[in-house]
């Protein structure tokens, strides 16, 4: 073998000795080819195909950015970002919406983490998840709402979001009821 090409999908092709690295891969099936060519000239070609699943965590760790927000604030806590909601006022709504879209082909699952402490009077949480194409056209997944007996607990709210394909926005909204209440949403992740 004198040369050996490797390209992806519809790509271009790259010479490499007995591997190549693809870099920014995207999430879904991919074909690889591998082009070989030897002395004389004469070339084959073959290809396989692969599924790229990348979990992704979009908020939480080391995340801190890439979400336009209402009501709530970035807070460094435990070695973790996280958005905190603290409520100021009766009927406080916080939301959250990812600046850019995700590709959610080929994921299965959407975690939303949050963390209650609610007041002496209030009487509930309510938090909603949504998917959205736009920043206005959204599609709610869930809708959660936590009492008194749920307070100083952390939940996972799990979705299954493989029936969508192509690429949304994450949304979290949460009403709160009372002052001095608060709702943090911990991590958002997205994963196969």
């Amino acid at each position: 073998i004198s040369k050996r090409e490797y390209k992806l999908d519809s790509g271009s092709w790259y010479s490499g000795n007995t591997t190549y690295n693809f870099t920014n891969v995207t999430n879904g099936t991919h074909t690889v080819y591998l082009r070989v060519t030897d002395g004389a000239g004469n070339t084959h070609t073959v290809s396989t195909t692969a599924v790229v699943n990348l979990n992704q965590q979009i908020l939480g760790g080391e995340v801190h950015t890439g979400w336009n927000l209402t009501g709530w604030i970035w807070e460094y806590y435990n070695n973790t970002w996280q958005l905190a909601g603290y409520g100021r006022t009766v009927g406080g709504n916080l939301s959250a919406i990812t600046t850019s879209k995700y590709d959610l082909t080929h994921l299965k699952y959407l975690n939303v983490n949050i963390w209650l402490s609610l007041s002496e009077t209030q009487s509930s949480s309510t938090v909603k998840v949504f998917i959205c194409s736009t920043t206005t056209n959204c599609i709610q997944l869930s809708t959660h709402t936590y009492g008194k007996a749920d307070d100083a607990k952390s939940y996972t709210l799990t979705h299954n979001i493989s029936s969508y394909q192509g690429s949304y926005y994450i949304k979290v909204a949460c009403s709160q009821v009372a002052y001095y209440s608060q709702t943090n949403l911990g991590a958002v992740r997205l994963s196969t």
